[in-house]
């Protein structure tokens, strides 16, 4: 058996930042680039099983508090655009 594990939130969010344009059509070609993917990687690898990580506590907040310290500072500023497209996403 072949397992194809997929760190979710990092494929969907590399997706979405490759992409230009409207809010909707970047949603709709995140999600088709995130499966072509997983489609890849199954082909290439001749998967059995696809497994999707989700988020969840991650062991470097335990060991070095800085860790994703400035995400907040980041989306305070971002402009009423981008923050309504982030909660899209």
């Amino acid at each position: 058996m072949t397992y194809i594990l997929v760190d979710t939130a990092n494929t969907f969010f590399r997706a979405r930042h490759a992409i230009q344009g409207d809010a909707d059509i970047k949603l709709g070609m995140a999600f088709h680039i995130t499966l072509n993917s997983i489609k890849k990687a199954w082909r290439d690898f001749n998967g059995s099983h696809v497994v999707f990580c989700l988020k969840g506590r991650t062991w470097r907040k335990d060991n070095y508090e800085p860790y994703k310290h400035n995400r907040s500072d980041a989306r305070a500023a971002l402009t009423p655009k981008e923050q309504e497209e982030d909660q899209l996403f």
